[in-house]
């Protein structure tokens, strides 16, 4: 009987919350902590929510931030461009205007990348284009069949991808002319992977 040998149930019982600590870890939810000063100094605010307008929760404009997952930091309220991921602890936001192409950039509005793409249920499909490699520059976010789009990056080609399904991205309005199917990310495109310039995009079956 496992009562009778205590230092049996003792191993099992912390193998049992090793185990509840191991996947209690895995399913770590998206989280951001944003910092006053650079090197994550100063005071701080922790969220695992989307902000549609920082100015209205954070008491300070972040200069660094520590990041559990992926988070997006938009320069306007309501998500709007220019945009770009953090996708690791970011000890200084002073390059953040060169990425994405701005004199200056404040933290105005924040939402975690991926949120709602993994779980049980199918992902709805989603498509966002960048004007820059890794996810960086002009943003445009699709989620349904777009005839005639005008696509970040100079010319309207665009130079990296985030991809939920299966996407159709053709040259000419209306799904017209050379096209090309997306079928995950892609951190930077070579200028033959693509269609010069990229004017519809639609989920492909």
């Amino acid at each position: 009987m496992l009562s009778s040998h205590p230092t049996l149930v003792s191993a099992l019982v912390g193998a049992g919350f090793a185990l509840v600590l191991s996947s209690s870890a895995a399913a770590q939810e998206d989280e951001i902590t944003f910092f006053s000063a650079p090197d994550f100094a100063g005071e701080r605010f922790t969220t695992r929510d989307d902000l549609a307008d920082t100015k209205a929760a954070i008491p300070f404009q972040p200069l660094s931030a520590k990041v559990v997952g992926y988070w997006d930091i938009c320069g306007a309220p309501e998500f709007t461009n220019p945009c770009t991921v953090l996708r690791r602890d970011t000890p200084n936001f002073d390059y953040v205007p060169a990425r994405v192409g701005a004199e200056t950039f404040e933290v105005r509005s924040i939402f975690a990348t991926y949120r709602g793409v993994e779980g049980d249920a199918p992902a709805e499909p989603l498509l966002e284009l960048y004007a820059r490699r890794e996810f960086m520059g002009l943003r445009l976010s699709i989620d349904e069949a777009t005839p005639d789009l005008q696509a970040p990056g100079e010319g309207g080609a665009p130079l990296s991808a985030h991809v939920t399904g299966r996407w159709q991205l053709c040259e000419g309005v209306d799904f017209t002319g050379r096209c090309v199917v997306l079928e995950a990310d892609r951190i930077g495109f070579e200028p033959s992977e693509l269609p010069p310039v990229i004017r519809s995009a639609r989920p492909a079956p």
